[in-house]
């Protein structure tokens, strides 16, 4: 089972993982071999379908390395590069997606300051942001320029 998307970093992948286990001995299957990943998503707002079919960066967090094997498999078709993606324990993975979303706020927040700082000496921020300050994809850029309710979970 990969869980995908956002949870809270602590223990939620291992939590789920645990209750699996519980309901399948409830069940009497203890023949069914099962395991538990977390692979986050890095999706941007607008470029979501192709961030998700043409992913910079792939995260497998699970403490088996075959199903990180099966999982590397899976996912080779979506990036045709094995060193796009990133084999490593569940917390750590977890930890990478609370990383990348508060990189992404800290980045807005920049703005937000670099544009109120361009007001007071009399700069546009707009072109303070075609200068490169992130020296990231065009792509990108262009979401990160200054504004209210800027977004674009990663």
């Amino acid at each position: 089972m990969a869980i995908r998307g956002c949870l809270h970093r602590g223990g939620t992948t291992l939590r789920v993982k645990e209750i699996v286990g519980e309901q399948v001995a409830l069940r009497g299957r203890a023949d069914l071999e099962f395991d538990v990943a977390f692979c986050p998503e890095f999706l941007k707002e607008e470029t979501a379908v192709e961030d998700f079919m043409k992913p910079d960066r792939i995260v497998i967090g699970t403490e088996n390395n075959r199903t990180a094997e099966v999982l590397k498999e899976l996912f080779f078709l979506f990036t045709m590069w094995e060193n796009r993606m990133l084999s490593m324990s569940i917390p750590s993975a977890e930890l990478t997606k609370c990383a990348a979303n508060a990189m992404l706020a800290t980045r807005i927040s920049f703005m937000n300051e670099l544009a109120r700082f361009c007001e007071l000496v009399g700069g546009d921020v707009d072109q303070v942001c075609q200068g490169r300050v992130f020296a990231c994809t065009t792509r990108w850029r262009r979401r990160m320029c200054a504004g209210i309710c800027r977004s674009g979970a990663v």
